[in-house]
């Protein structure tokens, strides 16, 4: 578990997991690496149903804050979303899946992008996504944070506020499986 950090973080990264205990760890890998200060995030693990990556979760040792939570039934991504959401202490969410392996800047570049006033006025008040590389035909094309519209928000790497998210009343929590949550939110 994390080491124990009493100062308030300001991002939380909000990860849902089943069955993909190998790729979590690379993404668990990359938010070790990340240059935003330890201290300044946390992440907010929902295992939805899996007691094997609970198990082994439980047993690691972060640098960051982590928050460790569990289905013991497995329920849609919307749902586990909203509940892991609900226990993020951070006044920003990075909503990020589970197989999304993090550039070593992502969380920083998420957050200076929200704080941002001059060069986007309302960027406090968006939704933003980036910090991943994307594949296109044969190269990876790297995606800085920026604002979208809904039909571009997907839950792999997008950020915003949490009263932005509260306000909106979080994922449709009627959808019981896994895709479109993102979007319908967006909307």
């Amino acid at each position: 578990m994390s080491a124990g950090y009493r100062r308030e973080v300001e991002l939380s990264v909000v990860t849902v997991t089943f069955g993909r205990l190998d790729i979590l760890r690379q993404k668990l890998e990359s938010l070790a690496a990340q240059t935003l200060a330890p201290e300044r995030f946390e992440l907010v693990l929902l295992v939805n149903a899996d007691p094997e990556t609970l198990q082994s979760v439980r047993a690691l040792k972060t640098l960051y804050r982590l928050e460790l939570m569990h289905f013991e039934t497995r329920r849609g991504a919307a749902a586990a979303r909203n509940a892991a959401a609900a226990r993020a202490a951070g006044a920003l969410l990075y909503f990020s899946d589970d197989d999304a392996v993090l550039q070593p800047d992502t969380l920083e570049r998420h957050l200076a992008f929200h704080h941002s006033r001059a060069e986007f006025p309302r960027a406090s008040d968006c939704v933003a996504v980036g910090g991943v590389d994307w594949q296109h035909g044969d190269r990876l094309e790297r995606m800085r944070p920026r604002r979208v519209r809904y039909w571009n928000l997907h839950g792999v790497n997008t950020s915003l506020p949490k009263t932005l998210f509260e306000r909106a009343g979080g994922f449709p929590d009627w959808l019981s499986g896994y895709g479109f949550e993102d979007v319908l939110l967006g909307y």
